[in-house]
């Protein structure tokens, strides 16, 4: 599988940069491209840290799509991170 310009920008972006929110565009891409992978996500299981915090792999994808969904019907750049 090659990487997409989607998956490539969204494991490279720094958590703690604001001037790399995520733009609308990229959101869209990114939600038709982790849409598809939340059963296997939710089959990984919790994971551990901040990820098993969270309800795991799958919740956190599913949380994270919605605040996608979000800022492309507010026509705003997400705001991904720790802020």
């Amino acid at each position: 599988m090659k990487p997409t310009q989607a998956f490539t920008s969204f494991f490279c972006h720094s958590d703690f940069v604001r001037e790399n929110d995520i733009t609308t565009e990229l959101a869209t891409n990114l939600i038709n491209e982790i849409e598809p992978l939340l059963p296997a996500l939710y089959k990984m299981g919790l994971g551990n840290g901040n990820i098993k915090s969270e309800g795991g792999y799958g919740n956190v994808a599913r949380k994270f799509i919605q605040g996608c969904r979000d800022a492309i019907l507010a026509n705003e750049p997400l705001v991904f991170g720790y802020v």
